[in-house]
């Protein structure tokens, strides 16, 4: 669900994403992820716990894309995007799928060209220690607990 006046849906070419019509302040919610809660990962579903996904087709929610340097990031509290610094005008809304997904049901090839782009997107379980360290601020808590409870499975 939308939270803000302040968004368009633009796109061209069959891909769209939702951008500013005006500039927006850093921490402003921007769109609360809603639908059925599924127990398995797909296209279009943000994961909000372990075999726990928010179906989001055909919403929205659905045309927000990834960015390795994204300008948004989740509230896992609220469920909620959130500008995650000062925005611009027509400035499209993106976050790192890395931070809530462990893995991908389609995982795919980044096309950011940032020079923090962490490449092949297929999950935060496959990330390594050093990429898992630059996302940690904005990494879904569910996230860092299953990777400690894997960890210490492993030890035993």
């Amino acid at each position: 669900m939308l939270l803000s006046v302040n968004l368009v849906i633009e796109g061209s070419d069959g891909s769209f994403g939702l951008w500013t019509r005006a500039i927006i302040p850093r921490g402003t919610p921007l769109v609360r992820f809603e639908g059925v809660t599924e127990a398995t990962p797909h296209r279009h579903s943000l994961q909000i716990g372990i075999d726990r996904h928010i179906n989001v087709e055909g919403q929205p929610d659905a045309l927000i894309n990834h960015a390795c340097e994204p300008s948004c990031r989740i509230d896992f509290d609220t469920v909620t995007l959130v500008a995650a610094r000062d925005l611009m005008a027509h400035e499209e809304l993106t976050f790192n799928y890395l931070t809530c997904e462990w893995e991908f049901a389609n995982p795919f090839r980044c096309m950011c060209a940032s020079s923090g782009c962490f490449g092949f997107i297929r999950g935060y379980r496959y990330l390594t220690d050093s990429e898992r360290a630059r996302i940690a601020d904005t990494t879904a808590p569910f996230l860092k607990q299953l990777t400690a409870q894997i960890r210490e499975e492993g030890i035993r």
